[in-house]
């Protein structure tokens, strides 16, 4: 964690240096997880050439090697930085529910660069976010993670204490910010089937049962990469209260970030076994 940090102080142009060379490695030499990327864009784009297909897939290669690097610049990189770097929009659309202090949910996906958007967030809008995370294998990773996460306010949830926490910070104002299009991992995760990229896909289901649980608004953050370096965040309402227990926020996520996939195919998480199978 020591380089991590050395490196982290490097400006972003030399830490791009670096990513070029990974992305060399990864994507003509190691190949890295080629067969998977492969398999679900070709199941997500039907239509798509070959040639298509090896163009999203290359982009996202660099676009990937890029995110490391960037998250590894979060260790220090300044608020001030931030702000330059990646742009909120829109965010009129959350001011009401600010103003009066109402707790908010909000949806992210595994769009570049989702580590940036969340520290960003806590860094430059006015609201403070808590996060819904998944312990990692890798203890040193995780603790990386962690770290990166909670600055500048991040307040970190394991999935598996979400229920005990959201009772134990039902005072709190702040933004609940969940990966809802993760892969539901934790044995006791609700499945929440929806067709997505023409494929049958399971979502974890507890994100349906939030809103009701709670009554608070639902938000989606829609992360668009606007050059290397430089992103901006859109905001759409999913839902506001009351909610009955027929609302499905998921259903209108899927739809909205399938969409956001299509604007920008290279931008999302391809390496990720999302259409694995379930118990």
């Amino acid at each position: 964690m020591i380089v991590l940090r050395i490196l982290s102080f490097l400006p972003l142009r030399i830490l791009y240096v670096f990513s070029d060379f990974f992305f060399f490695i990864g994507y003509y030499l190691i190949r890295y997880r080629h067969q998977v990327i492969r398999n679900n864009l070709v199941q997500s784009f039907p239509g798509k050439s070959n040639a298509e297909i090896k163009k999203i897939s290359k982009d996202f290669y660099a676009h990937l090697c890029d995110y490391v690097f960037e998250t590894i610049k979060l260790i220090t990189i300044s608020g001030e930085e931030l702000n330059q770097r990646m742009k909120f929009r829109n965010t009129e659309q959350l001011d009401r529910f600010v103003e009066k202090k109402i707790p908010i949910i909000g949806l992210s996906s595994h769009n570049f660069n989702w580590e940036w958007v969340l520290v960003s967030a806590n860094a430059n809008m006015a609201i403070k976010w808590d996060f819904v995370y998944m312990p990692i294998t890798s203890n040193s990773l995780d603790q990386f993670l962690l770290n990166v996460r909670s600055r500048f306010g991040g307040y970190p949830i394991k999935r598996m204490d979400l229920g005990r926490e959201l009772i134990r910070r039902k005072g709190v104002f702040r933004g609940i910010a969940i990966l809802g299009d993760q892969f539901p991992g934790h044995q006791n995760d609700k499945y929440f089937w929806k067709t997505f990229l023409h494929q049958s896909t399971v979502f974890n289901g507890a994100v349906n049962q939030l809103p009701f649980t709670t009554q608070y608004p639902v938000i989606m953050f829609n992360c668009h990469r606007k050059k290397r370096g430089y992103y901006e965040v859109t905001f759409d309402i999913i839902g506001e209260p009351p909610h009955d227990k027929n609302f499905s926020a998921l259903d209108i996520y899927a739809e909205k970030l399938e969409g956001l996939i299509q604007s920008n195919p290279s931008n999302w998480l391809w390496s990720h076994k999302r259409w694995k199978e379930v118990d």
